[in-house]
């Protein structure tokens, strides 16, 4: 059986870290990567119909080359989300997984704000968008058991990994 994983979260809550600790790079399909290869900016949000009509593409090769495949993209707003994922869900011996990451709007603006003065190469995503961002995550939450065939909420392990991160620096501050 293929599968297809989706990622489901705000900007800032660790999507993409947590993608390159547990697939391989070869089957993440990334729309913000595709705007920086097509429109030279990750940020460019001018072109979505070649942006999206790209990764589906990507998706689909992925999908018959390696049996899998990762959309790492907010997917946030239920009804883009369906919209998507129509084509996949109607394929034979397709798996859909949704990876939903539980949003931290505080946590979320932080990062991206962080990111950004660093100069780490990501979308700068205003305040005001990750905020409709969780109106539409919150919104479309019910729609995404019905949207998939398996919904794993990612949280508890980065939360657990987070505890434990905290816990070590502790010790090592104390020791």
């Amino acid at each position: 059986m293929k599968r297809l994983y989706v990622t489901i979260g705000i900007s800032g809550t660790g999507k993409s870290t947590y993608l390159k600790k547990h697939f391989d790079e070869r089957v993440i399909v990334s729309p913000d990567e595709i705007r920086k290869e097509l429109l030279g900016d990750v940020s460019n949000q001018s072109d979505q119909v070649i942006v999206w009509a790209t990764a589906t593409k990507r998706i689909k090769d992925c999908l018959e080359k390696h049996g899998e495949a990762v959309l790492d993209a907010t997917n946030v707003n239920a009804k883009y989300r369906h919209g998507f994922m129509t084509p996949f869900r109607s394929m034979k011996g397709v798996e859909t997984v949704a990876l939903v990451f539980t949003p931290n709007v505080n946590i979320s603006k932080t990062r991206v704000k962080q990111d950004v003065e660093k100069g780490v190469d990501r979308a700068k995503v205003p305040v005001s968008v990750i905020e409709k961002q969780l109106k539409d995550f919150n919104n479309g939450y019910q729609a995404i058991f019905r949207q998939f065939d398996k919904v794993k909420i990612v949280e508890e392990a980065i939360l657990l990994k987070n505890l434990l991160t905290e816990i070590r620096n502790e010790k090592q501050r104390i020791g």
